[in-house]
């Protein structure tokens, strides 16, 4: 473990910060370093909190004879939660990527909830 990985265990397992972290020990102080990287760490969190949060959700409903894929604007549904679709109840049963490319919403796997 070099002097970086050891200081910065963000460092370990990520080649790209290594070699600038070690360049940055050669020629700062630690405390100088230690500012620097609470600051990238700062920043990063900000912009994670910034990030636009896609809007809506997609449903994968599972069907007799087949799929269906509904679109919707609201917030998802809780996994477990019963829907009303179509003709009947529907559960929601899990969450998976978007069919559509490049879609950053939530997709919800619902599943025809049959009598008991």
């Amino acid at each position: 473990m070099d002097a970086a990985e050891e200081r910065w265990p963000l460092a370990r397992g990520n080649a790209q910060m290594r070699a600038p972290l070690r360049r940055l020990l050669r020629r700062t102080d630690e405390d100088d370093a230690h500012r620097l990287l609470e600051r990238i760490e700062e920043l990063e969190e900000r912009v994670a909190a910034t990030a636009p949060r896609p809007v809506g959700h997609v449903l994968f409903v599972a069907l007799a004879d087949g799929y269906d894929i509904l679109e919707s604007g609201d917030d998802p549904p809780l996994p477990g939660q019963l829907l009303l679709l179509f003709d009947g109840y529907y559960r929601v049963t899990g969450t998976r990527r978007s069919p559509f490319p490049g879609d950053a919403r939530p997709c919800l796997a619902v599943e025809p909830v049959t009598g008991s």
